[in-house]
Order: structure tokens, then C-alpha cells, then sequence
């Protein structure tokens, strides 16, 4: 037994002295498209809990690691669940266009651009918009040609 424990502790001084000479290395893209997945079913799973600032933020660390239509349509949800309608449909109309696009190669991504196209749709009409239409400027106001 000895034998064991003295190797062990052999085996993990040379780790450690390995590990303090190692440069830290940038998570392979593997590494960060799981961790999105694991924070999109945390955020979920807290979404269908009804916990919406907590599915927020696990949403938002998804996306920094990795940009997904079907973690932006659950993110957009939030919003609107949180009463952040603005936010939430711009969020669903971006996630409409890119899922839109991203299904012209990957079928897959079609019922998530329809699914963000109705719920952006339907937020539509509960945001209030300021339209400004400008009439041309009086001649008075219309800029002079300068003189050299």
C-alpha cells in the first residue's frame, strides 16, 4: 500500500509541477458548444419553472458561447414573460430571420423561425411606435452655397 501512495504523490507532483508550466489554453470550439448547451437546459429548465431572471441570464451565457436560433427564441420568450416586450421582439424578429436563413442548410431550424415569426407577430401590436414623417424644409431653412 505504501508503494501505491508513494507513487500517487510522485504522479501528482509531476502534474502539478506540468500544470504551473502549461500556458492556459482557449476552450476548443467542442468545449464552448457544450457548455451553451448545459446553460440553454439550465435556462430552460428555469424558464418552464418560471423562474425568468435566472432563465435570462443561463440564455444569455449560452449565446456568448455559442449563437443558436432555439436558445435566442427562448431568450426572446423571457423578455416577454419578464414584460420586456421591446426587447422580446426584436430578440423573436432576429431569431425569425436567422432561423430563416440557417434552414435553407439545416431544415432543422424551420419550425424555429416560424415559432419566432408568430410570437414576434403577435407582440407587435402590444409595443407602442412613434412615427415621424418629415416634411421637405422651408426654402428659408435650405442650406446656402458658400462663397470662397
Amino acid at each position: 500500500m505504501r508503494g501505491v501512495m508513494a507513487t500517487s504523490v510522485a504522479l501528482m507532483a509531476c502534474l502539478a509541477c506540468g500544470a504551473a508550466d502549461a500556458q492556459p489554453q482557449p476552450p476548443s470550439a467542442l468545449a464552448l458548444t457544450n457548455r451553451a448547451q448545459d446553460l440553454y437546459l439550465e435556462g430552460r429548465a428555469r424558464f418552464l419553472a418560471g423562474n425568468f431572471a435566472e432563465a435570462q441570464a443561463a440564455f444569455e451565457s449560452s449565446l456568448d458561447a455559442f449563437d443558436s436560433p432555439n436558445t435566442r427564441l427562448y431568450l426572446g420568450r423571457t423578455y416577454a414573460r419578464l414584460g420586456r416586450l421591446p426587447e422580446a421582439w426584436a430578440t423573436l424578429d432576429r431569431t425569425a430571420r436567422d432561423a430563416a436563413a440557417r434552414a435553407q442548410q439545416e431544415p432543422r431550424y424551420a419550425p424555429t423561425a416560424a415559432a419566432a415569426r408568430a410570437e414576434a407577430d403577435a407582440l407587435a401590436p402590444q409595443i407602442g411606435r412613434l412615427s415621424v414623417e418629415v416634411s421637405p424644409a422651408p426654402d428659408a431653412l435650405a442650406p446656402r452655397p458658400r462663397c470662397a
